[in-house]
């Protein structure tokens, strides 16, 4: 693994209206991560993301202390850009999936102190105006996890099979761990660190998601959902039949064996 440090951190102001959920955010949350004595870190995995992960980075830095991304052996220019644009960057050196993104952006973030772990997507389908309604229930220590919900914000934007594909897994996911979630496959969630701390990601690739839901089960965890917005710009992204089908199967095997 090679670790890449970055330019010190600056704050930009961000700009352009939000849609209902990052309104929601602007009313709910008046206290900003500089005014925090906390260290929120994002972890931004991220596979040939050229084209957005500057803006991502950028627009990110206005909600956290430090963004970490984790290039996870993109054949572009996704680590210089991220770097130029003020995040850590850790390099795998070998193409190891989102779960062990994942796992090498949390673990390192708790290695440099954090309190705080946001997780979202370099692609911009997670728009970073939604931050402060994720952290907030966790500053106030309401909760130890918060997820992020497509399905408690409007979904007309969201291509039908992958709402299909979603309600599918959700269920799969409530049928193993015995929890009632709107969104088990969101990727974008906030963490104290006792939550990072206790959750052991053990699957690679995209069953992460499920995993996750299941690791709070074991550890009891305190959760909650909140409204986020619904970005797909490239409709085509995401997970297929086929990789549904192998998350179901990677559940069965981390659920029962």
């Amino acid at each position: 693994m090679i670790v890449s440090h970055s330019k010190k951190f600056e704050r930009q102001k961000t700009e352009g209206e939000g849609t209902s959920a990052s309104a929601e955010c602007r009313l709910q949350s008046k206290v900003m991560p500089h005014q925090l004595k906390q260290k929120i870190f994002a972890v931004i995995p991220a596979y040939n993301e050229e084209k957005t992960i500057s803006e991502v980075v950028r627009s990110t830095k206005n909600y956290v202390s430090n963004v970490i991304v984790i290039d996870d052996c993109s054949t572009d220019r996704t680590a210089k850009l991220a770097e130029e644009s003020g995040a850590l960057v850790i390099q795998h050196i070998i193409n190891r999936g989102l779960g062990a993104s994942l796992s090498s952006g949390i673990k390192t973030a708790l290695a440099l102190s954090a309190d705080v772990i946001v997780t979202l997507d370099a692609d911009k389908q997670h728009n970073p105006e939604n931050i402060p309604i994720l952290i907030e229930p966790i500053l106030g220590d309401i909760c130890d996890i918060v997820i992020g919900s497509r399905f408690k914000s409007d979904t007309k934007d969201m291509p039908m099979r992958k709402k299909i594909g979603n309600y599918l897994l959700n269920k799969l996911t409530q049928l193993l761990y015995s929890i009632n979630c709107t969104d088990t496959q969101s990727g974008f969630r906030a963490l104290n660190r006792k939550a990072a701390s206790l959750i052991n990601i053990k699957l690679d690739r995209y069953g992460v998601a499920s995993e996750i839901i299941g690791e709070i089960k074991k550890h009891n965890l305190r959760v909650l959902e909140r409204p986020i917005d619904t970005i797909y710009l490239d409709k085509r992204k995401g997970t297929t039949a086929l990789d549904g089908l192998k998350i179901f199967f990677d559940l069965l095997l981390r659920r029962f064996f």
